[in-house]
C-alpha cells in the first residue's frame, strides 16, 4: 500500500495540477456540488 507521501505527490505532475477547492461557506458548497 503506498503512502500517503507518495500518493499525495503522484497527484502533482506537470501538467495536470491538483486543484484543491475551498470551501469556506454553504454557496461554495453547493457551486462546489454542482460542478
Amino acid at each position: 500500500m503506498p503512502s500517503q507521501f507518495h500518493t499525495f505527490a503522484q497527484l502533482h505532475q506537470p501538467g495536470t495540477p491538483l486543484v484543491l477547492h475551498n470551501i469556506w461557506d454553504a454557496g461554495s458548497a453547493q457551486a462546489v456540488a454542482a460542478a
